[in-house]
């Protein structure tokens, strides 16, 4: 779900539009979690010298977070496709 909005620029309006999309697959893929204050906002990593977004999210209290860019999320979108080839169609995950 996330590789769709790394074209995409980051205003406000999308990374809002981002953060429901991903809490609502959050809460559908992980039911066994409450999550609860999913961010999105814009973000600079100086030790890579990259553009990109940071991403937190309370699950059951506990945050997560992660920091990405739009190479990244390519990267992450092959792998896990390149992993799942004729697999996906078993899992019950959307995104």
């Amino acid at each position: 779900m996330l590789h769709k909005y790394q074209l995409g620029k980051a205003t406000t309006a999308n990374l809002n539009r981002l953060e429901l999309e991903l809490a609502e697959n959050l809460k559908y893929n992980f039911p066994e979690y409450i999550i609860t204050n999913v961010r999105v906002i814009q973000a600079y990593d100086q030790i890579t010298d990259t553009h990109g977004i940071a991403v937190t999210a309370l699950f059951s209290g506990e945050e997560i977070g992660f920091f990405t860019n739009s190479e990244d999320l390519l990267e992450l979108w092959r792998k896990t496709k390149q992993t799942l080839g004729t697999l996906e169609h078993i899992t019950d995950a959307r995104g």
